[in-house]
């Protein structure tokens, strides 16, 4: 809060009597996370509470005479007042920062202020180091980008301040941090020097440099964790400050790129800042490359990257990164290329200019884009065969507008951030299903779309009109569940998304498109689907089951599936391996699990499916939304037990002639209140088994 947080005022947290669920301090009050000197903001915005006092149950006066009990800061901040006025009275202080640093310095965190230590300390307070920057400079014998290269000698100038008292001959050194391989730089210069002194509060950069070499052969994405430390004869402790020097090694591309220009494979190609190209010039990428963008880094100019399915081009972080900014390609080609970790797509993949040309459009063909923050604005992209999964959509992913036209796509597995959010929007009109320019083009056909958590369509429109798209799949057969992710005029209605479109599923598509990559298209549990079938697959007891997964084209066989079903996420817990196969046309894979009563899953289990490839080496979108099924492993012991009441007795009996299991019910059986002894140490075959067991069972 401000202006409390300011670095020139002091801010003031409220204390309470004794410790509760905040310690001593109280939970009502703001409070400074990472303590009164430190700040977690850059050098102008040093934001900090330093100090805390009594603000809980304070007696304060009121209106004629009165007196209340109050909590507050604004309790607080009145007695630290009069306790700096009263300290103000009695001692001289050169300047306001050693008043600051003798009040923080001889006070506990979220303690009251200690004014009588502080009037007691000493007349000249020690000085306290506090790292305020590390700057990295590669000019010597490196290309001036100001980060770490492989094989590059770096200069390390150090910022440091004092929070407390003056420093004079500050010296500075570096080491390596415990456990780190001192091979990968070599420190040629380990010793440096402030030289100037340093009143309270004041910071200064080191006159000469550490110096350091990188090794060449250090990985890209290295971190190299190091220690910088700083001392001073009157400062009482050493400053120790851990650091990381990331290493990148590979070419480096950041800036306006003029001309046209070529990424070849077998080049570690990085993004190190945005990259953009001027109208008219083109970045080609050939099949097999990769690129490493920086977090935060965005990517803008025509592009096209034209890959092979086993060689895809790939646009990803760096490996120790988050995910980087946008991708906007005015134009262009992305054939069998993989982009993830994108964590703004907004705006991009889109055309700057149609006019009435269709086929100055962005192609996306036969590509993978995943792990990425959804689009929007995409309503000019002409995406075919193409598989987008693990997107996070805000509003919607793309506009089904004029230009737009998705075929034979892959539409699995996407989240939402909003209610009313969807994959693809609109289709008010027949221009949204049909090209402008050539209506027997359909835009909107042979597409997989579902177990999206949003709407997989929402329509929109005031005028009325009756959208129907042909041969989508929508993951099942039951339109009540297809209808549950689509938003047209028969759905409830959401604020802000008003519509008078129907959404037509007369034509939608009985299995998934096999011209589309590879997807899950349905599975079997002892014959049955485990979606639409449901209801009629008995609850799966002690033995041997079969699991069959369909996928809607042929499949690389040399690469095994996870198949498995778990009770909770990620419903991996029960894998389904035994006497696995594959059919003669590469589509059907076959698994078997075999229960046993100790099998602890009973109840529903979500069925599991993925790291299957097509034939094109396309990895599947991974399946844990449709299928599941109901295991009664224990239950189904019970089989053929029947308990007849007598006098002074219960018959039990047990009837095996069509069932043989190890621990078959009966034969660990226990008399219940009674003494917990074992009624029957021998299971006994044949017709049947009568037992008496006093009490009960």
């Amino acid at each position: 809060m401000f202006p409390a947080a300011f670095t020139f005022v002091f801010g003031v947290q409220a204390t309470q009597l004794s410790p509760g669920v905040c310690g001593y301090r109280a939970c009502f009050s703001n409070y400074d996370c990472d303590g009164p000197s430190y700040s977690q903001y850059n050098e102008e915005q040093l934001y900090n509470y330093e100090l805390s006092a009594p603000g809980a149950n304070i007696m304060s006066t009121v209106p004629n005479g009165q007196y209340r009990s109050y909590n507050g800061t604004s309790m607080a901040c009145p007695l630290v007042a009069g306790g700096i006025a009263s300290l103000l009275q009695r001692r001289n202080y050169q300047t306001k920062e050693i008043l600051f640093g003798d009040l923080i310095n001889y006070s506990s965190e979220f303690m009251p202020v200690d004014f009588w230590a502080a009037y007691s300390a000493d007349s000249v307070a020690p000085a306290m180091l506090q790292m305020v920057a590390i700057e990295v400079n590669d000019t010597l014998n490196g290309d001036g980008s100001m980060y770490a290269d492989a094989g590059e000698h770096l200069q390390l100038y150090p910022t440091i301040r004092t929070m407390w008292g003056p420093a004079d001959s500050v010296q500075i050194w570096l080491e390596f941090q415990e456990f780190e391989d001192t091979t990968t730089l070599s420190i040629e210069q380990k010793y440096a020097t402030l030289g100037i002194p340093l009143s309270s509060y004041a910071k200064a950069k080191s006159l000469n440099p550490i110096e350091v070499v990188v090794d060449s052969n250090v990985v890209d994405g290295r971190h190299i964790s190091l220690t910088l430390c700083a001392a001073a004869p009157n400062a009482p402790d050493t400053l120790r400050h851990n650091f990381v020097l990331e290493v990148t090694n590979g070419v480096k591309l950041h800036g306006v790129l003029v001309g046209n220009h070529t990424l070849y494979p077998n080049v570690q190609y990085i993004v190190t800042g945005n990259l953009a190209m001027q109208s008219g010039d083109t970045l080609f990428i050939k099949p097999g490359t990769t690129l490493k963008i920086k977090d935060d880094c965005n990517i803008n100019a025509t592009i096209f990257a034209i890959g092979k399915p086993d060689s895809m081009i790939t646009f990803t972080k760096t490996d120790l990164g988050y995910g980087w900014g946008n991708l906007t390609s005015y134009g262009g080609v992305f054939d069998y290329c993989r982009i993830e970790y994108c964590t703004n797509l907004q705006g991009s993949l889109e055309s700057l200019r149609f006019s009435n040309e269709y086929h100055r459009k962005l192609e996306v063909r036969n590509s993978i884009i995943k792990n990425s923050n959804g689009f929007t604005n995409g309503n000019v992209v002409y995406a075919v065969q193409s598989t987008f999964t693990s997107l996070t959509c805000d509003h919607n992913a793309f506009s089904s507008g004029y230009y737009s036209l998705f075929n034979y796509c892959n539409i699995v597995g996407n989240s939402s951030n909003n209610i009313g959010d969807c994959f693809i929007s609109g289709f008010r009109e027949s221009m949204y299903l049909y090209c402008p320019f050539s209506p027997d083009i359909r835009k909107f056909l042979g597409n997989n779309i579902f177990g999206n958590d949003l709407y997989n369509i929402r329509t929109e429109g005031s005028t009325v009109y009756v959208a129907t798209a042909d041969t989508n799949y929508y993951g099942t057969l039951n339109e009540n569940i297809i209808r549950q992710h689509i938003y047209d005029l028969t759905s409830p209605i959401i604020s802000n998304y008003p519509t008078s479109v129907f959404y037509d599923l007369s034509k939608r598509a009985s299995r998934p498109s096999a011209l589309a990559h590879g997807i899950v298209w349905k599975v079997e549990v002892n014959g049955y689907d485990a979606q639409d079938e449901f209801d009629s697959i008995i609850p799966l007891g002690v033995g041997t089951h079969e699991f069959k997964v369909y996928f809607n084209r042929a499949m690389d066989t040399s690469v095994t599936p996870m198949l498995a079903m778990g009770v909770r996420p990620p419903y991996t817990q029960t894998a389904i391996s035994e006497n696995s196969s594959w059919s003669a046309d590469s589509t059907i894979y076959t698994a078997h699990v075999t229960l046993t009563g100790r099998s602890a899953i009973d109840g529903l289990n979500r069925i599991y499916v993925a790291n299957a490839q097509d034939n094109e080496h396309f990895e599947i979108p991974f399946e844990n939304q449709r299928f599941n099924v109901n295991i009664a492993s224990s239950g189904s012991m019970s089989a053929g037990f029947q308990a007849t009441a007598g006098i002074g007795k219960v018959d039990l009996e047990w009837n095996d002639q069509e069932v043989n299991y190890e621990d078959f019910l009966g034969f660990n059986m226990y008399r219940y209140q009674y003494d917990s002894l074992l009624t029957n140490r021998h299971y006994v075959s044949g017709v049947g088994y009568v037992g008496s067991i006093p009490k009960s069972v």
